[in-house]
């Protein structure tokens, strides 16, 4: 009698993964809300920031990139993650593709500077936190890399 039950509960569970499987009706795939890339950008961050599952975060923000190449903030997120990973010529990589979408964004100048001083680029990284200086509009910022360029100069 046990063994039947058992079998029964088997049979049920199977039925179940099955039935999740299978291809849903037109009808129910649109009545579902879509889900915009911001708001997967956030959620991908929540998963990394919170070590939840954070390759889980960090593939949800490349399959935004593969559907928008030039999604800013999923691009400035991985530039980000990568800097915080270590991984710093794919951090300057991802920072030039920010400023690519928006030359505008020139936060990236900075955060590529900093890249290149980790890496022991220091002419890079002059180059970079000269033009943060010129573009910046942020006084405060402006002074504290400009005595780092000071510092890398000597």
């Amino acid at each position: 009698m046990k063994k039947g039950h058992f079998v029964l509960i088997g049979c049920s569970v199977l039925l179940v993964v099955a039935l999740s499987f299978l291809p849903r009706t037109k009808a129910e795939v649109q009545s579902e809300p879509e889900t915009s890339s911001d708001q997967r950008v956030e959620e991908a961050l929540r998963k990394v920031q919170s070590g939840e599952n954070p390759m889980e975060g960090v593939m949800m923000l490349r399959a935004i990139l593969e559907e928008d190449p030039d999604h800013l903030q999923a691009t400035y997120a991985l530039g980000m993650l990568s800097m915080q990973s270590g991984q710093f010529e794919l951090a300057v990589k991802r920072f030039d593709r920010v400023l690519e979408i928006d030359p505008n964004q020139v936060e990236a100048y900075r955060l590529k500077g900093e890249a290149y001083e980790a890496m022991g680029q220091a002419e890079n990284a002059l180059i970079d936190y000269q033009l943060y200086v010129e573009k910046s509009d942020d006084l405060k910022a402006k002074e504290s890399i400009g005595q780092r360029i000071k510092e890398l100069k000597d």
